[in-house]
């Protein structure tokens, strides 16, 4: 019986399978947050808020890390799943905190009165939503299971992820926002009074 020419054969074993997905999974966090920039920056018609949204990807990240030290955990597949989730609820929640702040400056408020009102209008939304991802995966954090894809290590990142990136958000976010507006304002004004 001949075999088709096509057919190739891999004796990389298991170690290899998962080193490629491992390496596969960190591409995709990287172009996922790529492309979270580039989609962010068309939709506000700029830099600044787009760049306050990804802040919570590396506060996110500080919570990771914490909670895996706490909890001996390991970085593996099961993490990097866990950081893929954590990116997209995290900078979904930055999305809904930038947007009601951009929509408060469209509607004159001063850039103060606007972050301060968006900020206290969203705890609610974005608390609820960090409430119920981390209910979900608490038995997966409690269990013992770690030999499996879904395991207890994706469940401890994407909670110990939520819980600093939201504290972290609702009270950072807003302030560099803030500063990074006062700062393009200063810069303006710099360039207005250079021109005069």
């Amino acid at each position: 019986m001949k075999l088709p020419n096509d057919v190739t054969y891999s004796l990389g074993g298991i170690s290899e399978q998962v080193k490629q997905m491992i390496f596969d999974m960190s591409i995709a966090v990287s172009f996922s947050i790529l492309l979270v920039l580039l989609i962010t920056s068309f939709i506000f018609k700029g830099w600044i808020a787009p760049l306050s949204v990804l802040l919570s990807i590396p506060l996110a990240l500080s919570g990771v890390v914490i909670a895996l030290i706490l909890f001996q955990g390991e970085w593996n597949l099961a993490a990097l799943i866990g950081v893929l989730m954590l990116t997209c609820i995290v900078v979904t929640n930055g999305i809904v905190l930038i947007d009601k702040i951009e929509r408060n400056r469209k509607e004159g408020m001063p850039i103060k009165e606007a972050v301060l009102s968006g900020t206290l209008s969203r705890i609610r939304p974005i608390l609820m939503t960090a409430a119920a991802t981390i209910l979900t995966l608490l038995p997966l954090a409690f269990s013992h299971n770690a030999d499996t894809v879904i395991s207890q290590t994706l469940g401890i990142v994407v909670i110990g992820g939520m819980i600093t990136s939201n504290i972290n958000s609702l009270i950072i976010i807003p302030i560099i926002y803030e500063w990074l507006h006062k700062n393009q304002l200063s810069k303006q004004n710099i360039e207005v009074s250079a021109k005069g």
